[in-house]
């Protein structure tokens, strides 16, 4: 009789089987990560807006190339980008390639303003060099958001 009585008492009053799963589905729920750029959106624009302000709506790639102060600017940023945005994917963050990326100051641009949602069209252009007639080929970049 002890056994029929100690029987209904466990099935009626003690915690189910799966008690600990369901608490720790509604913990994982309640608990999941909140995303960067939903975390840091107007910090993100700010970055944005300080990138487009360096290089300019539109540009030529050769002058980036030859102006150091913009290209010390933008690598500056590096600190601030990290804080805002996921660059675990962007190769002038990855210590095992930061000195094999060729210009680490264009992939900061490119990267961070798609990540924005930002357009980033290059075009193959001419730029004149000189009075004599001197051209030199270069890219055209383009930055527009649709």
């Amino acid at each position: 009789m002890a056994s029929l009585q100690s029987f209904w008492i466990n099935r009626y009053f003690t915690k189910p089987r799966n008690f600990h799963l369901k608490i720790v589905c509604v913990l994982y729920k309640r608990m999941t990560r909140v995303k960067l750029c939903d975390k840091y959106h107007n910090e993100r624009e700010e970055i944005c807006k300080k990138l487009i302000e360096i290089v300019g709506t539109e540009f030529f790639l050769s002058d980036l190339d030859e102006d150091a102060e913009k290209q010390t600017t933008i690598l500056g940023l590096k600190d601030e980008i990290q804080k805002v945005f996921a660059v675990s994917t962007l190769s002038t963050f990855k210590p095992c390639l930061a000195n094999d990326v060729k210009r680490g100051y264009l992939n900061i641009v490119r990267n961070i303003l798609k990540q924005q949602g930002y357009t980033f069209e290059g075009k193959n252009s001419f730029k004149k060099i000189n009075d004599e007639g001197l051209f030199k080929k270069t890219i055209k970049y383009k930055i527009f958001r649709e």
